[in-house]
């Protein structure tokens, strides 16, 4: 998350668009910038032995395990890219295409002219318009974070989901693990939909792709930020 925060904050006043692919090392729970911590059964993580990380960004909790993560940082793009679903659309297209190329085929869920009745504290048990489902589950989780003109958005994308831990992780929740996608076929593809996403996104917002390390001041200003915003309960255990 830290690293996520400083790749936006570096972008900011650039021209340069970040994209970056990353996994985790065990099980983690992420958390939305404004979600409740009393959603969360802390016991029962402990003893599960999954941490939790609150997200810069809004939204409900993801569970990450077996998983490829994305995250980009650029510009807010004008025109009819410019509101918040139409760039997480934009986005969300990329990766679909990119799968298509791969043979997985995806949908956006379908429009809709009012909001679910039912509020839900996991990411994934409810598709908006502007997401990705197969076989009417959602595939792809995102969520972006707005600064100074520049966009972060990251997302998940589950290869394997362990879909009957959920209900134990929440306090009150009407979350059914019967109703959360199970994942996506992708695992032994992830070099060729990096690569086939990079260049379609950069066709999209005509950027040509180029590969890179993190400069050092993003890597100090991300060193900063895990020790004094993302490791301290004051941001992670907050409202």
């Amino acid at each position: 998350m830290a690293l996520d925060e400083s790749m936006l904050n570096y972008s900011i006043g650039s021209s340069v668009t970040s994209l970056r692919f990353y996994s985790w090392i065990k099980p983690t729970l992420s958390i939305g910038r404004n979600q409740k911590i009393s959603d969360v059964n802390l016991s029962e993580l402990k003893d599960k032995k999954i941490d939790l990380v609150r997200r810069p960004t809004g939204g409900s909790a993801v569970l990450h395990d077996d998983e490829l993560t994305y995250s980009i940082a650029m510009r807010i793009p004008s025109g009819s890219f410019s509101g918040i679903a139409e760039t997480c659309r934009m986005i969300h297209g990329a990766i679909s295409e990119a799968l298509q190329n791969l043979k997985i085929n995806t949908e956006f869920a379908e429009p809709t002219s009012t909001a679910p009745k039912i509020s839900d504290p996991v990411c994934f048990s409810i598709p908006s318009q502007t997401e990705l489902l197969i076989r009417g589950k959602k595939v792809v989780g995102s969520a972006q974070m707005r600064r100074n003109g520049y966009l972060m958005q990251h997302g998940s994308i589950p290869f394997s989901a362990k879909t009957e831990l959920l209900p134990k992780l929440f306090n009150n929740t009407t979350c059914k693990a019967e109703n959360l996608s199970k994942g996506i076929a992708l695992k032994d593809k992830i070099q060729d939909f990096k690569r086939l996403f990079g260049e379609r996104l950069g066709q999209l917002i005509k950027c040509r792709p180029e590969y890179g390390e993190y400069s050092l001041e993003e890597e100090i200003n991300a060193e900063m930020l895990e020790k004094e915003k993302y490791n301290t309960k004051n941001w992670t255990e907050r409202r």
